[in-house]
């Protein structure tokens, strides 16, 4: 089956408008256009040798980031049980990479076997996060174990889903676990050691159901936008032909100031899309939301998502 995704540009001042596109009009044939350099594997300079794979020895890239030309892959290599965290920091836009350092807290060797699973760059600094545990770096290229055990605070059942630098700081969210589902959650960081924890209540997110979950985050300037699960309630028909069906969709929000307020963002779902997301990233004037296209199977009654391999814009002029 086709499959295809919708692109959206969300401008970020008040008022903008919204200009739709499409990239391919369906059933044209595909026109090569001007493409970057074809993307070449990196195995030589991550993964280990086949000889020490042979000795037991496994390394796993998690998570990666950029801010300016340094770009960071960060894992953990394993070898007999045992396990060391690792960063490979590239200052030349990915041509290069070297391990970087990882020192302790104390300045010390580092002794944690931990795998970062996010890591974002931003004016404040790097910031990686995994499970109980943070690491700092003012470049990207040396780190150091955090002093405070990760994102704090949490509660049980609280899981992070995402993590992305703002203009002051650091912004992390996902969902917390309660009685019957879930709700979203976020984190605001200064400096990524202290975090203020505020969950959907506390939020205020305007939406036409309860917040489930933050997928994704991302920030651009002041401004930051994230994206997250809207559970929804539609009733149709009337009578004895009265339905009720629970679907999820996806709503986003905007905030001005590092996550203090947050404002609905509308963009328009079109072109076949379906309200789902599948990305959401800066970019040079706003930010650039993903979506996946709603393909109709002749035996099924309900919508199934492919993968992208066309796509429709949106973009704010």
């Amino acid at each position: 089956m086709a499959s295809a995704a919708v692109v959206a540009a969300i401008g970020v001042l008040a008022g903008v408008g919204f200009v739709v596109g499409r990239d391919r009009p369906a059933g044209k044939p595909h026109r090569p256009r001007a493409a970057y350099p074809a993307a070449r594997l990196a195995d030589a300079d991550f993964a280990t040798t086949p000889a020490l794979a042979a000795r037991g020895v496994f390394q796993a890239l998690d998570a990666v980031a950029s801010y300016g030309a340094t770009v960071v892959a960060a894992g953990s290599q394993t070898a007999a049980g045992l396990g060391r965290t690792q960063f490979f920091a590239s200052a030349d836009g990915g041509r290069t990479w070297q391990l970087a350092p990882v020192t302790a807290s104390d300045g010390g060797e580092q002794v944690t076997s931990q795998a970062p699973t996010a890591i974002a760059a931003g004016p404040a600094g790097w910031l990686a996060l995994g499970h109980g545990m943070s690491w700092t770096s003012a470049t990207g290229r040396s780190w150091r174990v955090g002093q405070r055990p990760g994102l704090m605070p949490t509660r049980p059942g609280d899981r992070l889903v995402t993590l992305t630098a703002t203009a002051s700081g650091f912004l992390a969210a996902g969902s917390a676990t309660q009685r019957g589902g879930s709700r979203a959650v976020i984190w605001v960081s200064f400096h990524g050691l202290s975090w203020r924890r505020v969950d959907a209540p506390q939020l205020h997110l305007a939406a036409p159901g309860p917040v489930r979950a933050i997928i994704f985050a991302a920030a651009h300037g002041d401004n930051t936008v994230i994206a997250g699960q809207v559970a929804k309630t539609v009733v149709t028909g009337t009578g004895s032909r009265r339905r009720t069906r629970h679907t999820t969709e996806v709503d986003l929000w905007r905030s001005p100031d590092g996550g203090q307020s947050w404002a609905r963002v509308l963009v328009p779902v079109t072109n076949g899309a379906a309200n789902a997301v599948s990305g959401l990233g800066p970019s040079g004037a706003g930010f650039v939301l993903v979506r996946a296209t709603a393909e109709r199977s002749p035996k099924a009654s309900g919508p199934t998502y492919g993968r992208s391999r066309s796509a429709a814009a949106i973009r704010a002029p």
